[in-house]
């Protein structure tokens, strides 16, 4: 039997194909839990879309004194960081659910999101400012520890004055100064 594992509707195909009587049963069953876990994650994510305070500020800030071509990429950006801050700050999220939420965001960042990024765009770096908080309280991950300080620096180092106010509440959320 061949497979050809591309897209996820293969790999669901692929941990459906074996019953338990089969010798690979397992290392399938733990490929599909992974599957069906993202998957579930991903519907809530879908529907997340509670206002949180801090965010809304920044996107009225950019709405009121962004130029004006660039407002929808920022505000896509910021919605996608706000539904993972709804999850990741729901009281019934598992640690995994928290961290696969905050780390859904990179998945899921518009594509023209990332060019603002990778231009160094103010703005854009401020919507990554606020990413880290979330990284902040993941640190108990080895692999995450120290991203949060790292970010906010390299940040804070590129935007200039105005629009270093813009990042105060990351900056007091993660305990890094300047």
């Amino acid at each position: 039997m061949g497979f050809s594992l591309t897209g996820s509707s293969s790999v669901a195909a692929f941990g459906r194909c074996f019953s338990r009587k089969e010798k690979l049963f397992f290392p399938c069953l733990a490929w599909t839990h992974f599957f069906y876990a993202g998957m579930k994650l991903s519907v809530r994510w879908e529907n997340a879309n509670q206002e949180h305070e801090r965010l809304k500020d920044l996107e009225d800030t950019i709405r009121s004194r962004s130029d004006p071509h660039k407002i929808p990429e920022l505000c896509d950006g910021l919605l996608t960081l706000r539904r993972c801050f709804n999850l990741f700050f729901t009281s019934d999220s598992s640690e995994e659910e928290r961290m696969r939420s905050a780390l859904m965001w990179l998945v899921k960042i518009p594509d023209p999101f990332i060019e603002l990024l990778k231009s160094h765009d103010s703005e854009a770096l401020c919507v990554l400012a606020f990413f880290c908080v979330l990284l902040k309280r993941l640190e108990h991950l080895w692999w995450i520890e120290g991203w949060a300080f790292h970010l906010i620096e390299r940040i804070y180092t590129t935007l200039d004055h105005r629009y270093r106010l813009w990042i105060r509440w990351p900056l007091e959320e993660i305990g890094w100064a300047p």
